[in-house]
């Protein structure tokens, strides 16, 4: 088993987050890095002295992690996580494990506030969430201070057949309506203030709270001046914990998605006023489903959600129930980034071979420097039989993976033996599709068997029709068959080790089809 974890561990993403230990799918340990990559493996080359390791090691069965944007959102996580999960080697906190709603009845005619694991389907009742166990307390700690009732139907009843209300009445932390110490006006009013701050209008929310303690003040109530301001100070405390993300404040629950190896991940990253709230997902079986409607059913289905829910999957703005659902802006790109990448991770952290994969595609785009890990990839490559029927193939790859439905054939046989006018040919037809919506979408890189006249070539087609490409030439050395030379950029790579051995499978991949096509023509020609 250890063996098996230190293999997932070299797989892991040197970025910023956090990482977790599991014993039968539950955490034993959650920790944090600048680097999840190196820290792993200072687990498993026994570089980190603590007692505690040995026995996370020995007792461990699984490893995950999630990939953050800073340092101080990867502290975030892991307490937001030790709290929920209250890991066997982490500080251990008293509190309820896992995701929590708050439940609004609004059925009542006074209201009441009680907290839900799940949200029920037509019950009268809106529901906010979800929230961690300890966010949800910590909620529902503040939502108290407001003087909303937290007790059943049926005690509510047994005490309005009283003169005194229950021991939360007496110390002030209910407005006791069951004995009539609040008209139903003034309650009212307070659950809408609690709704608000559920919301997250936190801001609105202070601002009435503090116009009421100064007219408390005026008035000389100074006890329930002083209440007000404890409840202003709670408030203040659990926004201000927060990362700011948005200087405009703005708020919105980003969603974002990706799909590898027939796997979906969706993760919903929450900012409420500008700040960062942490996120939840997870990896589906992926059919071919409305990947919208799925993340709907699966988080925000009957949860009381308001306000906005920015995707990629939106095309144009439109309104769901309380949510407007629009596409992100140019400058929620960062944020949207950092969902999708959580988003892939959930999917990668499901399976090994998958997780290799990926982790290949990511050390070619750092190979390359290239802004984006190139998950399309095509190669060309060209072939003949008895110096006739002279073919180019192009060979489509998505996530390292083979896809038959986008080879392409190309009959080049008027250009003679030059395969340097046969690559300018096959090019100029593949970007005449890619513009004619014939074969879409472009690769994110593109692999040519040749070498620097084969570069110039291709500089010269992509140029012409003022289509930024990466492309690169994969030249053979003499003598050796995998001693290889990448022209990218005008600079001349070696790849090496694993990076390789992957780059002359998608090469000998294309190189074997060009064969066979051109010997059998048992495909149409393009």
């Amino acid at each position: 088993m250890l063996e098996k974890l230190k293999q997932k561990a070299d797989f892991a993403p040197s970025s910023c987050g956090i990482y977790l230990f599991l014993k039968d799918g539950k955490p034993i340990y959650i920790g944090k890095s600048k680097n999840i990559k190196e820290r792993l493996k200072a687990y498993f080359n026994f570089l980190d002295s603590r007692e505690t390791v040995p026995k996370i090691l020995q007792e461990a069965d699984d490893l995950r992690w999630f990939v953050t944007s800073t340092e101080e959102d990867a502290l975030f996580f892991e307490q937001k996580l030790i709290r929920e999960n209250l890991p066997k080697y982490n500080i251990k906190l008293k509190d309820q494990r896992g995701l929590k709603y708050i439940r609004v009845d609004l059925s009542y005619e006074f209201p009441s506030l009680s907290l839900r694991r799940y949200p029920q389907k037509k019950d009268g009742a809106v529901y906010f969430g979800p929230f961690s166990s300890y966010d949800a307390r910590e909620i529902f700690n503040v939502l108290k201070m407001f003087g909303i009732r937290t007790c059943t139907e049926r005690k509510f009843s047994e005490f309005k057949k009283r003169n005194r209300p229950c021991l939360d009445g007496q110390i002030g932390v209910c407005s006791a309506p069951c004995v009539g110490m609040i008209k139903r006006s003034s309650y009212m009013k307070e659950i809408h203030k609690a709704m608000d701050f559920l919301k997250g209008k936190f801001s609105y929310v202070l601002r009435q709270l503090e116009e009421r303690m100064w007219e408390e003040s005026e008035r000389e109530n100074f006890e329930i001046a002083a209440r007000i301001r404890d409840r202003i100070s709670v408030i203040r405390n659990f926004f201000e914990t927060k990362r700011l993300i948005f200087s405009d404040m703005r708020g919105g629950d980003y969603l974002s998605y990706d799909v590898v190896g027939g796997k979906l991940g969706i993760f919903v990253l929450k900012v409420r006023e500008g700040r960062f709230f942490g996120g939840y997902g997870g990896a589906f079986e992926y059919g071919g489903q409305d990947i919208l409607d799925m993340a709907l059913g699966l988080f925000y289905d009957n949860s009381g959600s308001e306000g906005e829910l920015i995707t990629d999957l939106a095309e144009r703005d439109f309104k769901l129930g309380g949510i407007l659902v629009r596409p992100p802006r140019e400058d929620e790109n960062e944020v949207m980034l950092i969902a999708k990448k959580n988003a892939v991770e959930q999917i990668l952290q499901t399976s090994n071979i998958l997780l290799e994969k990926f982790r290949i595609l990511e050390e070619l785009r750092d190979f390359l420097l290239l802004r984006d890990t190139p998950r399309r990839i095509e190669v060309f490559d060209f072939s003949n039989f008895g110096g006739k029927n002279l073919v180019g193939v192009k060979v489509h790859f998505e996530d390292g993976e083979f896809v038959p439905s986008r080879i392409r054939l190309y009959n080049v046989s008027d250009e003679g033996y030059d395969d340097i006018l046969a690559l300018k040919n096959v090019l100029s037809r593949r970007v005449r599709d890619y513009f004619e919506g014939k074969d879409l979408p472009f690769p994110d890189l593109i692999f040519i068997d040749g070498g620097k006249g084969h570069w110039s070539v291709a500089r010269e087609v992509f140029s012409s029709f003022g289509l930024r490409a990466n492309f690169a030439c994969i030249k053979k050395e003499e003598r050796n068959t995998r001693d290889i030379t990448l022209i990218f950029e005008r600079e001349e790579l070696k790849p090496k080790g694993k990076l390789l051995s992957f780059i002359l499978s998608l090469r000998d991949s294309a190189h074997f089809r060009a064969k066979r096509f051109a010997v059998s023509k048992a495909t149409k020609i393009k």
